[in-house]
C-alpha cells in the first residue's frame, strides 16, 4: 500500500494500537511517481491536517471518588479505562501528525524508523480520590522587637557671642582682659572689641558690662578690663520665694515628727519576739504538756498499791481531817499538847547531860544538833477554847 492510499483510508503511519496493524512506506525504485504526486499531496495533507484538528477527542475529566464508598469505587477504575482509552486516541492523532508533516523527498527513510519503533501509550496514574485539602498556612512567628533607640542627650543650645562672653565673665567671678577672653572663646580681638563696646552701652536701663581702664607700668601701661555688671537686670539672679521657704520649712518639721513617731513604733515592734521564735516557744510548750499528759495518765492508770492511794509513804492508811470545827479544833489542842510533852521531855534530858557535862544546856543542845524553837524563831499557837462538853470529849479523845 502506497502511502497516498494509506491517508485516503485513515490508517496511522507508524503507530501500533490495539485491532490495526503496522503500517510502513514501501521503498519506491522511481522517484517519478513521487515527483507527479507531490503537488497533490501536499494539498491533501494540509485537509487532512485540519478534519484531524476538528475530529481530535478531548480528554474526559475524572470526578473526586470518595475511597469509602464501593460503588465510586467502581466507577473510578471505569474512569480510569476511559481516560486511558483516550490518551491513547490523542497519542496515535498527534503521532500521526508527526510523522505525516515530513517532506517528501525523505519518505523512503523516515517512515521506516518509525515503524521500527512503534509507539506505545502509557496509563496515566489514577488521579487523586479525594480532593487534596489545601496546606494549612504557617503561623507567623512574631519577631523580638527591636530595641528602643537610645535617646540622644539634649542639645545644648547654641550661645550667641554677646551671652557667650557674658556667661565667661559670670563663670571667671572677675575682671578678664580682651586676649584672655579671645583665649576662651577661640576668637580674636578685633572681633571682641567691636562687641564688648556694644555689651557696655545702656541695656535694660544698665550696662550688662562694665569697663574700666587700668594704669601700669612697662609696655602695657595702660590696660582695659571687663566684667559683669551685678546691678544690671540682666545679670541678677532671681529671688527665692519666701513663701515657699515657709512651706517647705513646715513640711519639714512635720516629715521630722512623723519619723519620730515611726521610729519609736519600729523599736516597740523590733523589741517584740519575732514569728519564728514564737513558733519555736509554742512547739517547745505544746511537747512539754504532752510529756506531761502521759505522765499524769501513766499515774491515773497505775494500780493503788503502786501509787499508794489513800495509804501513806509505808503503806499505812493516812488519817483522815475531820469536817467540822468543832472536832478540828479538839485534834489541835491535843496535838499541842502532845507537842509540849515531848518537848519537855528533850529539855529534861538536855538539862541532865548539861549538869553532868559542867556546860550549859544551850552548849549541850548545839553539840548535839538539837534545834530549838527559840532558834527557828517558831511560836506555839494558843490552846483553843471550847465548851465543858467538848472539854469532857477532849479528855476522853486523849486517853
Amino acid at each position: 500500500m502506497s502511502a497516498l492510499e494509506a491517508l485516503d483510508q485513515n490508517v496511522p503511519i507508524g503507530i501500533t494500537s490495539a485491532g490495526a496493524s503496522e503500517h510502513s512506506f514501501p521503498t519506491s525504485n522511481s522517484s517519478s511517481a513521487a515527483a507527479e504526486g507531490q503537488g497533490k499531496k501536499s494539498s491533501k495533507l494540509k485537509k487532512r491536517k485540519g478534519e484531524r484538528k476538528e475530529k481530535r477527542p478531548k480528554k474526559s475529566k475524572m470526578k473526586c471518588i470518595d475511597d469509602s464508598d464501593e460503588e465510586n469505587d467502581a466507577q473510578k477504575g471505569e474512569n480510569s479505562v476511559v481516560t486511558v482509552e483516550s490518551t491513547k486516541e490523542t497519542k496515535e492523532t498527534t503521532k500521526e501528525e508527526d510523522v505525516i508533516e515530513i517532506d517528501v523527498d525523505d519518505e523512503e527513510k523516515k517512515p521506516v524508523a518509525a515503524a521500527a519503533k512503534p509507539v506505545v501509550a502509557k496509563a496515566i496514574p489514577e488521579p487523586v480520590a479525594a480532593a487534596a485539602k489545601p496546606a494549612a498556612k504557617p503561623i507567623p512567628v512574631p519577631k523580638p522587637a527591636a530595641p528602643a533607640p537610645a535617646v540622644p542627650p539634649p542639645k545644648k543650645k547654641k550661645l550667641s557671642m554677646p551671652e557667650a562672653i557674658l556667661e565667661t565673665l559670670r563663670e571667671a567671678c572677675g575682671p578678664m582682659n580682651v586676649k584672655e577672653i579671645a583665649a576662651k572663646l577661640r576668637t580674636t580681638d578685633t572681633v571682641l572689641n567691636n562687641i564688648l563696646g556694644k555689651m557696655c552701652d545702656i541695656s535694660n536701663g544698665k550696662k550688662a558690662l562694665v569697663k574700666k581702664k587700668i594704669q601700669g607700668d612697662g609696655a602695657n601701661a595702660k590696660k582695659t578690663i571687663y566684667f559683669a555688671n551685678q546691678k544690671a537686670a540682666a545679670n541678677q539672679v532671681t529671688r527665692p520665694d519666701e513663701g515657699l521657704f515657709e512651706s517647705t520649712k513646715q513640711k519639714n518639721e512635720l516629715l521630722k515628727s512623723e519619723l519620730l513617731t515611726l521610729s519609736s513604733k519600729t523599736a516597740k515592734l523590733l523589741a517584740e519576739p519575732k514569728n519564728t521564735e514564737i513558733d519555736a516557744t509554742i512547739a517547745a510548750l505544746e511537747s512539754e504538756i504532752s510529756a506531761m499528759d502521759k505522765r499524769i495518765a501513766l499515774c491515773k492508770a497505775a494500780s493503788p498499791s503502786q501509787s499508794g492511794g489513800k495509804k501513806g509513804k509505808f503503806g499505812l492508811k493516812k488519817k483522815e481531817l475531820p469536817s467540822d470545827t468543832r472536832s478540828l479544833k479538839l485534834r489541835i489542842n491535843n496535838m499541842r499538847s502532845e507537842w509540849v510533852k515531848r518537848k519537855n521531855k528533850c529539855m529534861d534530858f538536855v538539862g541532865a547531860c548539861a549538869d553532868g557535862m559542867e556546860k550549859k544546856p544551850k552548849e549541850c543542845a548545839k553539840l548535839m544538833q538539837i534545834e530549838t524553837d527559840e532558834e527557828v524563831g517558831c511560836k506555839l499557837p494558843d490552846r483553843y477554847t471550847v465548851a465543858e462538853e467538848e472539854k469532857k470529849l477532849s479528855v476522853g479523845f486523849r486517853r
